[in-house]
């Protein structure tokens, strides 16, 4: 299976659970907030995984790198290449059209901000990043919670300007509920919202994940590992 092939199959599997996943305005979610937040200024981007919403916010991605990334995931590849391509697609996509502070966290035991954030044209420092990024470890989704919102906290104002997580992940917590220091951060004032995607995820591992969402008026999308899957069955 070629690189073109595998990424065109992510970002149009990927763009079309999106657009199913996502809440209208009006929903009783919780989901609505980012997309009510983006009404109403002026030009927005058209839809893209990842991509959909106000320009000039912060954008930081957070990847589980734990041991069973390295697991099958699709198209014959590992999960975290998966979200290798995932990554950069979105960071190639995303630089010609605006310009954001853009940063990496990976983490499986420990948390490790890989770049920091700062503002990129054409995402060469994420895409160098994503290369380099190599499985191992456990899930300690609690400790990247934390790592996250030190991330936010050395933004400049981080309690006034919205900072998008992209959170990729494929288990449950091996420390415990993420979800309380999640909550703990908004409630501290800081503004940010989670995309988290699963990766064929179950059980409690996805509802810590929705919960981690909600609790940000983000979202949650599902990776099924069967590519049939990906499509809607009217396409």
């Amino acid at each position: 299976m070629s690189i073109r092939r595998t990424c065109v199959a992510l970002l149009l599997g990927l763009g079309v659970m999106a657009v199913q996943a996502q809440p209208s305005a009006s929903s009783s979610s919780g989901f609505s907030g980012p997309i009510a937040e983006q009404q109403g200024e002026g030009f927005v981007l058209p839809f893209i995984p990842g991509l959909h919403g106000r320009t000039g916010y912060r954008l930081v991605y957070v990847v589980d790198v734990s041991g069973s990334m390295g697991d099958d995931g699709l198209l014959g590849q590992s999960k975290l290449d998966n979200a290798k391509i995932f990554l950069q697609l979105h960071a190639t996509l995303m630089s010609p059209l605006i310009l954001r502070r853009v940063g990496l966290i990976a983490f499986d035991d420990d948390a490790d901000v890989v770049v920091e954030p700062r503002h990129l044209l054409g995402g060469p420092d994420i895409l160098m990043a994503a290369n380099q990024l190599a499985t191992g470890g456990n899930t300690d989704i609690p400790g990247a919670v934390v790592t996250t919102g030190e991330v936010i906290d050395k933004l400049p104002l981080s309690k006034i300007v919205l900072t998008r997580i992209i959170w990729i992940s494929d288990g449950e917590s091996t420390a415990g509920d993420p979800c309380p220091q999640v909550k703990e951060l908004r409630q501290q004032g800081y503004r940010f919202y989670i995309t988290a995607y699963g990766f064929d995820l179950q059980g409690e591992g996805a509802k810590q994940l929705q919960c981690m969402a909600r609790a940000t008026n983000g979202s949650y999308k599902l990776i099924p590992l069967d590519l049939a899957d990906l499509l809607p069955f009217d396409l």
